[in-house]
């Protein structure tokens, strides 16, 4: 209260010794942490102004949307703050999960998500996996496919922009950074699932199981592969198969949903147990293809007839396009 009297009347030095002190005798001591917060904003000391507004926002079980304001506002207007934002962040408090979400609601948001992603990245206090998925999918949803290729390149996560995520099917669900890695989306008339190989002990792989009458997806996962030539190659192996193909590889845009290669899985064969090597190329258009769709697909008949196949160690490569092939 003497504080706050020597503000009023003027004496502002004196007023921040006292609120200072005061402060740090009590962190429940909301109105000197205010008036810090304000003071020392007003001096551009970022980092002592933050600090007082974690103080705060670590309190208040609502109404942070103040302080989130505060943090957001002030890098907006000025990058010097991004140091000092970084840094309260980068302490995990209780509510960065809340601020990450706040920007993400926000409707300019997303450069402070950005800024801030890259700055974490250099210390071990990064985005974890949850809150990289729920940045890349809030941006994936809105088509901003440049913002997310900055901060994968940034963070390296996940992986390789020019390859394919988690080839060799070892990467649990919950490992997994959304809308990147593999989904296998559950449907009436197919199984998919990533399991031991029954004939390969300690080794992953994807087992599908298809009626061959649904119209469904057994597998897939988003790819941001640059325009130019690639081919995509894995390692098949078909149990049981009717003599034509009921499943199919397809890499299409996301942008217009048009497909730039369809590619046939291979019917049985005589040797159910082993392994064998496919490809097939394709080539990404330089316009409207930004972000691709890769996907294993029915090709339902007209009768049920099971397909069991298996599919692992795929990857992608630069390369020429050509016909799918199996060696």
């Amino acid at each position: 209260m003497l504080g706050l009297a020597e503000a009023r009347a003027g004496r502002l030095d004196a007023a921040d010794n006292i609120l200072t002190l005061a402060g740090n005798w009590s962190l429940r001591d909301d109105p000197s942490h205010a008036w810090l917060i304000e003071r020392r904003l007003r001096q551009g000391d970022y980092g002592s102004a933050f600090a007082h507004a974690d103080t705060l926002a670590r309190r208040w079980a609502d109404g942070n949307d103040r302080i989130y304001n505060l943090f957001t506002s002030a890098v907006l207007a000025d990058q010097r703050a991004l140091p000092a934002l970084t840094t309260v962040v980068g302490r995990k408090p209780s509510w960065r999960g809340a601020y990450i979400d706040y920007l993400i609601k926000r409707e300019d948001g997303d450069a402070v998500l950005l800024a801030l992603g890259i700055a974490l990245s250099n210390s071990s206090h990064g985005y974890s996996t949850y809150e990289l998925s729920r940045v890349y999918q809030h941006w994936y949803g809105e088509n901003r496919f440049e913002a997310i290729r900055t901060l994968r390149q940034a963070v390296g996560r996940p992986g390789r922009l020019d390859d394919l995520q988690n080839g060799d099917f070892t990467i649990s669900a919950e490992q997994t950074l959304f809308p990147f890695g593999w989904s296998l989306p559950p449907a009436s008339g197919i199984s998919s699932a990533a399991i031991e190989d029954d004939i390969r002990p300690d080794e992953m792989a994807l087992r599908v199981e298809y009626d061959g009458y649904a119209n469904v997806i057994a597998a897939e996962q988003i790819l941001m592969l640059r325009p130019g030539s690639h081919r995509i190659i894995g390692d098949v192996r078909v149990e049981t198969s009717p003599d034509t193909s009921r499943l199919r590889w397809s890499v299409s845009c996301v942008e217009t949903n048009q497909p730039v290669v369809i590619s046939p899985v291979s019917g049985a064969s005589a040797d159910t147990r082993s392994w064998k090597r496919f490809s097939f190329g394709f080539t990404i258009p330089a316009e409207n293809c930004q972000v691709q769709r890769l996907r294993l697909v029915s090709d339902p008949g007209d009768r049920r007839a099971t397909t069991v196949a298996w599919f692992d160690k795929l990857r992608v490569v630069a390369g020429q396009i050509g016909e799918s092939e199996i060696g």
